[in-house]
């Protein structure tokens, strides 16, 4: 049974109301006229003004950009190919089930392993590891399973102020465009949504986010249309 715990002064003038935000962040760390250059059409030219910005400076902070964009990238990586780090507990001896990969013959499979059967040895623990794609299916399915079942949806009404209306069509277009969502969003969701679960040999306990529900109804709330996977 699953549980629920669950560049111009003008310009500058015209966008001073609008927050500062990464954005335009990236608008000013880009902008090839503080190094006294003219750009038309994507194309920089030894422009009539003097630079204020030294170009080995320009060329270490763009350094420093592309390292954390590229860590960024691994980041995003991880968490896609192990959607549910830090969600996953060992019901027996209640440890953190970590995420890890072995290779044989060219292919890789994936595991979360008990971090105390890791630790103590295998022999410790009944659960020991489980195969990836099994439990996050597992848990995926559950998942959408309870935002659909009506003692969920009546306990975040009870909670929160969001019309049931809203609260319905919010849950109902999240479950159709689930697999059409890409990975890295139905990652960002799961993380949302599931405070824990629980695994046994048995099987696995989800525990739902309540916050998270409500966040993710209010997303879909103000959003024309969920997010789909690209049409090719």
């Amino acid at each position: 049974m699953t549980r629920w715990e669950t560049s111009s002064r003008r310009s500058m003038r015209r966008s001073s109301s609008k927050p500062f935000d990464k954005g335009a962040f990236y608008k000013i760390v880009h902008n090839r006229v503080y190094l006294g250059e003219a750009v038309h059409k994507g194309t920089s030219y030894p422009g009539e003004h003097a630079a204020i910005i030294d170009p080995d400076l320009w060329a270490a902070a763009h350094g420093i950009l592309a390292d954390n964009n590229r860590h960024a990238h691994r980041v995003h990586s991880s968490q896609s190919q192990a959607p549910l780090r830090g969600l996953l507990r060992c019901a027996h001896c209640g440890g953190a089930m970590t995420p890890t990969h072995t290779r044989r013959r060219g292919r890789v499979y994936r595991y979360y392993l008990c971090s105390k059967a890791s630790k103590n040895g295998h022999d410790t623990c009944p659960v020991r590891a489980v195969a990836a794609g099994e439990i996050e299916e597992m848990v995926v399915g559950q998942m959408r399973r309870l935002l659909k079942a009506p003692e969920v949806r009546a306990r975040v009404l009870r909670e929160s102020d969001v019309p049931a209306a809203t609260l319905a069509l919010s849950l109902d277009r999240l479950d159709e465009v689930w697999t059409e969502l890409f990975p890295t969003e139905q990652t960002r969701l799961i993380r949302l949504l599931v405070e824990q679960v629980d695994v046994s040999p048995e099987g696995a306990q989800l525990r739902l986010h309540a916050a998270g529900i409500k966040t993710v109804i209010a997303e879909i709330a103000v959003t024309p249309a969920p997010l789909r996977r690209k049409s090719a």
